[in-house]
Parts: C-alpha cells; sequence; structure tokens
C-alpha cells in the first residue's frame, strides 16, 4: 500500500512538472535513450529532486530520498537555468492557464473598520458616596431600594445622634450668651459671636443648611433629615434601618447615568488603528436602528496576561438614560493610517481637548468644563492630523502575499520581458487595513505584484527546488550541488536538508582535500525525532514514571540510532554513542539523560535554528551525587527529571535558546 501510494504520488508530481514544461514553452530538453538525463545540453550534471521534499538535490537519478525514501524526479529546466533562483519564467499560454493576474503597488491612504465587542458601564467619575457625616443610628429611609433615582435635594433618611443633641445645645447657649451679653464691651460680644459663629460652623460642616440649623433650636428635634447633595441612580443601599453608623460610613452610592462608560477588550493588532480620543460608534441590541457615539476616553497601557487583550474605553453622553449599565454593545471604529503609522482623525483639525477628558472637545482654547483644566491643541497631545504633503502609506492587496508565518513573500512581475517573469521577494509588512497590507519595506510604488495565481507560481518554484515560500533562500544558488569549489569560504553553510550526492562528480573529485574537512552541518529536520523523544523523556523523569520513561528512552535510542551525517552531520555520532544502551529503573535512566544533554544543550546553544522552537535550559547543581548536570524544556516552569517530585523545583534556569 506504501509502495503504490508513493507512486501516485510521484506521478502526480511529475504529471505537474511536464504540465509545467509545456506551459513554458517545450524547451525542456529531450530525455536519454535509457530514461535518465544524466547531462543537461550546457554540460552540467542533471539534478533529481523529491517531489514532497524538494530542497533535496542529487545528480543519481536511482537515488532514493534521503528523508522520505521516494524515488526521484528530474528537475525540469524550462530554458530558465540561468534566470536568478528567485524567478520563474513562463509562456503566455502558461499565464492564461494559471489565471495569474497582477495589480500596482501604490500609495495612498487606507481606513480599517475595527469591530469590538464591549458592555456599558458606569462612568467612575460620577458616582457619589453618601456618607454620615456624624455618628447615630438610623432611624428612617426614605431611600430604601438600589434602582431608586433621586434628585438633588431629595430627603433620604432620619438620623439620631447625641453628638447632635450636644451640637444643639451648645447653638442654643452660644446664641443666648450673645443676647445677655448685648450691653457688654465690644470685646466681650466679640468674643461670644465668635463662639457662635464657631458652632454654627460645626452644624454646617455635618450637611445642615441655614434652614435645618435654625429648626434644631426652634423644634428642639432629636433626629436629623439628610438630603440628596448630587442628582442619579441609588446602585447601592450599604445600610438599613436600626443600623448604627460612624463618621464616614457610607450609607448610599449613587450613578449619574448622564454620561456612561462602554469598555472593550482590543488585541494586539487593533492598537494601530486606536488612539485615545478617537470616535466611536455603537449599537446595542435594545434599541435596535439606533446608533450611539462616543470617544475613546483610555487605553490600557499594558496587556491582560490571560486574554492577552487591554481594555479600550468609550465616554458615551447618555441624555436621556436610553443606556443602562449591563447592556451588550457592537463597536464600530474607523481608523486611518499615515505613511508613518500614525492614526489620523480629521474631525479633530483646529480643535482643543481636553488631557483627561476628551470628549470635552471646543473650537478656542479655554478650560475644560468636567476638571477644570485648560483645553490643549489637538496635534500637541499627539493626534495625526491630514496632512496635504505628508505619503501615504505604500500599499499592496490583501491577496498578493504569501505568509508562512515568520516570513512574507510577495511575487513581483519583471518589466520588459518578451515571456511573462515574475521574481520572489521578502516584504516587511505593517498592520493590514481590510482588503489591504500596509508595506514598510521590500517593494515599491509603480511595481505590478502577483495577487492571483502567486500559489501556483510559488508550487512551480518548490518543484524546481528554488526558493520559495516554504524554502528560504540560502547562500548558494538552489541549482549548485551541495560540494562547493574551493574558492568559496569554508565556514559558508550548505541549505538546512540539502544532502551530498551519493555519486561523485568530476568537480567534487578535483575538490581540495581542504574543503572535504569542512564541518557537516546537521538539519533541524534530521534531529526532530531525537529531540521529541528527549523532551518526553524529562517530562517523565520528572514524574517518576518509570513506563513512561523506559518508552520515552526506547524512542530517542532508536532515533539517536538512525542519525546519519546526511541528517544530523557531526553531530550524529556523539548523539548515537550518548543513547546507547537501556535501563530498567529511574537512576539509569537519569544517567541517559545526563549523557545525552551533555550532548544536546551545546549543540542547540551554539546553533538554535536546530532546536524548532523555543526551549529553556536549567541546570542543577546536585544531579548524579553533586555532579550536577543540565537540561532542556520546552517551557520555562522549573521541573527538576534527575530527582522528580521529591525535588521538582531544585536548579536554576541558565539559559532560554531562541531559534
Amino acid at each position: 500500500m506504501t509502495r503504490a501510494r508513493t507512486l501516485v504520488i510521484v506521478g502526480i508530481a511529475g504529471a505537474l512538472l511536464l504540465g509545467y514544461l509545456w506551459g513554458s514553452g517545450g524547451d525542456a530538453p529531450p530525455a536519454a535513450p535509457d530514461g535518465h538525463d544524466h547531462a543537461a545540453a550546457d554540460g552540467a550534471p542533471q539534478m533529481y529532486t523529491c517531489s514532497m521534499h524538494p530542497q533535496v538535490r542529487l545528480p543519481d537519478p536511482d537515488a532514493k530520498c534521503p528523508i522520505c525514501g521516494m524515488d526521484l524526479i528530474p528537475v525540469g529546466g524550462g530554458g530558465d537555468d540561468d534566470a536568478p533562483p528567485r524567478q520563474l519564467t513562463m509562456s503566455a499560454e502558461g499565464k492564461r492557464l494559471a489565471r495569474v493576474r497582477t495589480a500596482p503597488v501604490e500609495r495612498r491612504f487606507v481606513a480599517k473598520t475595527v469591530r469590538l465587542v464591549g458592555d456599558v458601564t458606569y462612568d467612575q467619575t460620577r458616582l457619589t458616596d453618601i456618607t454620615a457625616w456624624f455618628p447615630g443610628r438610623i432611624d428612617r429611609m426614605f431611600v430604601d431600594f438600589e434602582g431608586m433615582r433621586i434628585r438633588r435635594g431629595d430627603h433620604l433618611l432620619q438620623i439620631y445622634s447625641p453628638e447632635l443633641l450636644t451640637a444643639r445645645e451648645e447653638l442654643i447657649q452660644a446664641r443666648r450668651a450673645l443676647e445677655r451679653l448685648s450691653g457688654a464691651s465690644e470685646a466681650v460680644q466679640a468674643s461670644a459671636q465668635a463662639t457662635l459663629d464657631a458652632v454654627e460652623a460645626k452644624l454646617r460642616r455635618w450637611g445642615l443648611s441655614k434652614r435645618q440649623i435654625s429648626d434644631l433650636v426652634k423644634r428642639r428635634t432629636d433626629h436629623l433629615t439628610l438630603f440628596s447633595p448630587a442628582n442619579g441612580v441609588v446602585v447601592d443601599r450599604a445600610k438599613v434601618e436600626g443600623a448604627y453608623v460612624d463618621t464616614g460610613t457610607r450609607v448610599y452610592r449613587l450613578a449619574n447615568l448622564d454620561w456612561v462608560w462602554v469598555e472593550a477588550a482590543a488585541y494586539e493588532q487593533h492598537l494601530p488603528w486606536l488612539r485615545f480620543g478617537q470616535t466611536a460608534t455603537f449599537e446595542v441590541d435594545a434599541l435596535p436602528g439606533r446608533t450611539f457615539e462616543g470617544r475613546v476616553a483610555y487605553i490600557d497601557p499594558y496587556f491582560d496576561a490571560k486574554t492577552r487583550a487591554v481594555t479600550v474605553r468609550l465616554s458615551v453622553p447618555n441624555p436621556d438614560e436610553a443606556l443602562k449599565p449591563g447592556m451588550f454593545a457592537r463597536i464600530r471604529v474607523e481608523g486611518e493610517l499615515s505613511a508613518e503609522g500614525r492614526t489620523l482623525d480629521p474631525a479633530l483639525v483646529g480643535h482643543w481637548v481636553c488631557p483627561m477628558h476628551p470628549h470635552v472637545m471646543a473650537d478656542e482654547a479655554r478650560r475644560c468644563d468636567v476638571c477644570g483644566m485648560r483645553l490643549v491643541e489637538a496635534s500637541k497631545l499627539g493626534y495625526a492630523m491630514p496632512d496635504p504633503d505628508a505619503a501615504p502609506p505604500l500599499i499592496i492587496p490583501a491577496s498578493a502575499p504569501l505568509w508562512t508565518g515568520t516570513r512574507s513573500v510577495v511575487y513581483v512581475e519583471v518589466p520588459n520581458r518578451e515571456r511573462p517573469t515574475y521574481e520572489g521577494r521578502e516584504v516587511v509588512l505593517g498592520p493590514r487595513a481590510d482588503d489591504w497590507w500596509v508595506v514598510r519595506s521590500g517593494l515599491a510604488e509603480g511595481e505590478r505584484v502577483v495577487v492571483e495565481g502567486n500559489f501556483k507560481i510559488d508550487a512551480a518554484l518548490q518543484i524546481q527546488a528554488k526558493p520559495s515560500m516554504m524554502n528560504p533562500p540560502t547562500s548558494q544558488p538552489a541549482s549548485q550541488p551541495a560540494s562547493q569549489p574551493a574558492s568559496q569560504p569554508a565556514s559558508q553553510p550548505a541549505k538546512a536538508t540539502e544532502v551530498k550526492p551519493k555519486t561523485k562528480t568530476k568537480a567534487a573529485e578535483a575538490e581540495p582535500k581542504a574543503a572535504k574537512a569542512e564541518p557537516k552541518p546537521t538539519t533541524a529536520a534530521g534531529l526532530k525525532p531525537t529531540l521529541a523523544a528527549y523532551l518526553d523523556l524529562t517530562a517523565a523523569l520528572a514524574r517518576d514514571d518509570l513506563v513512561a520513561s523506559q518508552s520515552a528512552w526506547t524512542r530517542l535510542r532508536g532515533a539517536a540510532a538512525r542519525l546519519d551525517a546526511a541528517t544530523a552531520g557531526d553531530a550524529a555520532a556523539p548523539l548515537t554513542a550518548a543513547a546507547r544502551g537501556g535501563a530498567s529503573d529511574l537512576d539509569g535512566l537519569r544517567s541517559g539523560l545526563h549523557r545525552v544533554s551533555r550532548v544536546l544543550v551545546p549543540l542547540l546553544r551554539a546553533q538554535p535554528a536546530l532546536a524548532g522552537r523555543p526551549l529553556w535550559v536549567f541546570h542543577c547543581p546536585m544531579a548524579l551525587n553533586n555532579i550536577g548536570g543540565d537540561w532542556l524544556q520546552p517551557h520555562g516552569d522549573l521541573l527538576n527529571p534527575y530527582f522528580g517530585p521529591s525535588m521538582l523545583k531544585c536548579g536554576t534556569q541558565v539559559d532560554r535558546i531562541a531559534p
């Protein structure tokens, strides 16, 4: 079954290759009578590649792919052997069949609609706490449930206070004393008046009005009614009738709903399009068809570690109190970038803004209605204003780049060519604006990029083992054999997964001996099974799991035994030797881990790209009877494999390997 599947895949790859050659004008050289084209027309040896691993290039037609074992297929020339390694030339008919379409690289301002979801909540700057200004007992509450709407001056509660009775007596005695001393000297009358003023000032500080102070004497009441100092809705009733309160105890909390907040979570890709003071619109399900507008009043300066998002807060006017806290809001923000990546806002041109309350704007310099600060010109607060002389950003259609996660590749049409020719180019992309990408570098205005058919061009380059989306360019051309002339530096690395041919060419036989002593490189693909088994072994030993540790060691030993110079370079022999032997207990397995770590850790430190992912290096000075040992983990949480649960957190992180 495997052999049949292999033949099918080879057949499909061959058909693709023949189709490409036909689309290129049928310029491929004729095959040799025996079916093997051992030499190209220019005398260079015919190379063969694997349809699944096009980076493999061997001159032996009978060889197998050293990675997957598949039969090799000839590398088609198509008349492009002298073309640059990242270029592909095809016929007009081939372009039509591949449906290649291009679009120009241009400069213009682009807008993006950022869509967020959030919740309506109270404006925390408009919350009011009503507290007790003197100790006492609440005997009656006129506002006795949450949600009640009250206005300034509404009565809230009646309170009995012994201190109030004492203050009332002081007030009565002070007034009587002033009346008795009406005929005394001015100094005596002034002293009596000062005493009366002090008593009245204390009562005013307790929140009593002039009328309440007068009634306190006339009616000789022992209860005081407290009135609301603000408008709002009661969102918290902290006390009940009969409760005793001290000075400063909160009784009510009021929220003024004339303004509300809408808080939403924004992720990293949203931040280039958001800024302080920006206008946003949103809708709520309770009021379909109605659109509300607010301004960005706050953007968190840090990300939440769990959600990987920042809180964006809108300040929204709510004069009719249609918006109620807890409502779900669907937010839409329109952003536009300048060439420097700053968000533009034409609405702020010629306006002054409050630094603390961005919803407060004016056409002239004045003070903020909320906090009294002087308004500042919007441009001085960092808002980017539309400049007619500013260069718009460089943009390309969103379908043009092929993104691998680490690189972005764009295929550019080479101008002034008789036949359609396309060149691969790595670019640095900025933020995405709906159907457009902002380009930071790699392209020039006026060039034409492939927006349709780019995957087919990339696939054709992969079949020819040329640099493509998945095969980054190397220091040597893809069509050059692995053995290099002596004139090239010995330190120049070969392609990561390229292997040396089994049969020597004349150029290889004439290669100087000094070049043969060049170190053999290690590949990430060849090391991957060994590294995976090693990491499983460390995790199992940290749990004292003997069965899992033995299974991981068996896989590690087998993977290391299969390493050869073609895939593991000079590291093959040391790793194979370190992973030999078996172990029946945890101590023996930990000794084996120590042997492999002594080879693997220095190797990955010297060549981080071989790890394929971030790894953490830890060291335990007490491992193996105080000999000390290193080990690798795929995460930064210390789990000691040399001691397991008995000393799981013994050790320190000494390095981090980042490919």
